[in-house]
């Protein structure tokens, strides 16, 4: 069984290689580049008065959303405490049209 499996990709990448047929993938670039998309947030919370005191950014990725009320491609961008505590941790979520979701983490 392995050894088909390891014969038969091997014909495929034969193949594969010697294909004149090229498929070119473009560069991916989100419309909101993750600069801007931190740029946005720093005005946000300040604009809001949000109080991020004591947390720090903890992750920024490029995610998709599937929900009904809004479907595409966002920013989000969390903050988590600097010293252990349960909640409270703030977060957005950045959308390629401009629009800024807010969100609490737990309790």
């Amino acid at each position: 069984m392995i050894l088909g499996g390891f014969i038969l990709f091997s014909i495929w990448t034969f193949a594969a290689e010697g294909d004149e047929t090229t498929h070119p993938v473009a560069p991916f670039q989100p419309a909101i580049s993750i600069g801007e998309a931190l740029g946005m947030a720093d005005r946000y919370i300040k604009e809001n008065g949000v109080d991020i005191a004591g947390q720090y950014i903890y992750f920024a990725r490029l995610d998709y959303s599937n929900a009904p009320e809004k479907k595409g491609l966002y920013w989000r961008i969390h903050w988590t405490w600097a010293t252990p505590r349960l909640g409270g941790e703030y977060g957005l979520k950045i959308f390629m049209d401009g629009m800024i979701v807010p969100e609490r983490a737990g309790p």
